[in-house]
């Protein structure tokens, strides 16, 4: 009984750890490469999973965050703003964001980025993401929504950013 509670407890922790699998597709459109991963849905209603695109073509290297937002009562993404990002407790930067509902008419915000800021994510030991949201569904007040993102699916948009 002993050896299967510890066998269990050994499968249970590494199910909290494990993350999504990273994908790779050619679109045969333009030939272009498409690398992503898709983390296991989160804790929390915002983020409900993030979803990180690495698209290689003959021209251009470009990167896309997704960030899914389960909550369709209060903090929905607004599209006043970009998103802040906060490297390392220190340097911020402001990404270019869209705003738009997926396939399930829940809202999303899409971050996009080159291969400059995916070196600067690269060497990252922490990131924070400064959201614009509405506060509620009866006015246009934006206010802010702070995220921190897990190091292992931090750790997994590393290896995206690394494969070619």
């Amino acid at each position: 009984m002993f050896k299967k509670l510890i066998i269990c407890c050994f499968l249970l922790s590494f199910f909290n750890t494990a993350n999504a699998e990273i994908t790779q597709t050619t679109n045969n459109f333009d030939n272009s490469k498409i690398i992503y991963s898709i983390s296991d849905k989160q804790p929390k209603q915002l983020p409900k999973y993030y979803l990180f695109k690495k698209y290689i073509s003959a021209q251009s290297t470009n990167y896309y965050l997704t960030i899914h937002n389960k909550n369709g009562v209060t903090n929905l993404f607004s599209g006043n703003e970009d998103v802040k990002i906060k490297i390392n407790g220190k340097e911020i930067y402001t990404i270019e964001t869209i705003i738009s509902p997926d396939i399930r008419l829940e809202r999303q915000a899409t971050l996009r980025f080159d291969n400059k800021f995916a070196s600067i994510l690269l060497s990252a030991e922490n990131v924070e993401f400064q959201l614009p949201v509405y506060a509620e569904r009866i006015n246009e007040e934006t206010t802010y929504l702070y995220l921190s993102v897990p190091k292992p699916i931090l750790n997994e948009w590393k290896q995206v950013i690394a494969m070619e």
